[in-house]
């Protein structure tokens, strides 16, 4: 699996500003900071067979979460169960999802031997399989981005078979997906909910010093005041480095002052940037975008043009084959922009 195998190093400064997922490598995990607290709660409720849903807005540093207590299993005795890391995206039922996580788990337990072929029988063979690989090699299911109505199907309607099986779970939601996958009786299933707030300033200090060694002290310090989301930090890390004449001071007022702007619309327009820092360039009839917000497109239609009233954002309509009027695109600004574009409204008469 690539999730347990080194893969070759990338280059320095495109590992050290990429805003991927952390892997479970010697060598990503020199770039992990802060969510130590996180971490030692995960390793507890492992240690006491329970399972855990970790709640944290896009961005927030789910996944390299799950990386790190992947990669230290690496240093555990044989009787602690191997962790075993899934990503849920794109499935859309429960044998899916089921199937999947015997697949990866024969995968990493076949030792250069041929895999066996993975099972598409329906969730009561499943089950009984889970059950019987547990037996053989224990193991703890690290699950990423699974759909939330996947989700509250597994962990609630097949709660009891499940159980049977004696697997812990450590599932990663964002607050709304985990809303649905909490809907009774999954809500039950989980006997640990953890939280991943932003960093604090001494967390988002040691993650840019990590990222950028050769940037000074103050500047750090003074970009790190209000700690951070790890992607929004590394956005920022990455203009930084990029942009000499830039001061941190600078980039953090103008941060701060985008922050303002944005809560004082409220949290529609928080949401749907948190969406667009995930899925980049959007129009109001993009269907992935409406599905994960539940609007209308009209809706969507009235908070792009508000956080676009304000300066979050900027629209161009370019062109399209056929025929039709060309479609409305929007697009967050940087914080370089941001800061170019807020200096100017300010110094406006």
């Amino acid at each position: 699996m690539a999730d347990v195998a080194d893969p070759p190093s990338p280059g320095n400064e495109s590992r050290l500003l990429s805003a991927r997922p952390l892997l479970a490598t010697p060598a990503d995990m020199e770039l992990f900071a802060g969510r130590v607290w996180e971490l030692s709660q995960l390793e507890r409720a492992l240690a006491q067979g329970f399972s855990v849903l970790v709640v944290g807005e896009r961005g927030s540093g789910r996944t390299s979460l799950l990386r790190a207590l992947m990669f230290a299993s690496r240093f555990s005795g044989p009787d602690i169960p191997r962790r075993l890391y899934v990503r849920a995206a794109g499935l859309t039922d429960p044998a899916q999802l089921l199937d999947r996580v015997l697949g990866a788990y024969d995968g990493m337990n076949s030792a250069g031997r041929k895999a066996p072929a993975a099972i598409s029988s329906g969730t009561s063979v499943a089950l009984d399989a889970l059950a019987g690989r547990q037996q053989d090699h224990p193991m703890v299911v690290l699950l990423d981005d699974v759909d939330p109505a996947v989700g509250n199907a597994l962990f609630g309607v097949l709660r009891d078979e499940l159980w049977e099986t004696r697997t812990s779970w450590v599932v990663t939601a964002t607050k709304a997906g985990s809303m649905s996958i909490l809907a009774p009786p999954a809500d039950a299933f989980f006997e640990t909910i953890l939280r991943l707030d932003a960093l604090s300033q001494a967390e988002t200090i040691d993650l840019l010093r990590r990222r950028l060694p050769h940037v000074d002290q103050m500047r750090l310090e003074s970009i790190a005041r209000d700690g951070g989301r790890p992607r929004e930090l590394l956005d920022l890390a990455r203009q930084v480095d990029w942009d000499s004449t830039a001061q941190g001071a600078d980039l953090g007022d103008a941060r701060r002052s985008r922050d303002r702007v944005l809560a004082a619309l409220g949290r529609p327009a928080a949401m749907l940037v948190a969406e667009m820092r995930d899925l980049g360039p959007v129009s109001a009839s993009d269907e992935t975008l409406l599905g994960r917000m539940g609007w209308t497109r009209p809706r969507a239609l009235q908070v792009l043009a508000e956080i676009e009233e304000v300066g979050l954002a900027t629209s161009s309509s370019p062109r399209q084959a056929g025929p039709g009027r060309p479609k409305k695109v929007y697009r967050l600004l940087t914080l370089h922009e941001w800061a170019g574009s807020h200096q100017g409204r300010e110094s406006a008469p």
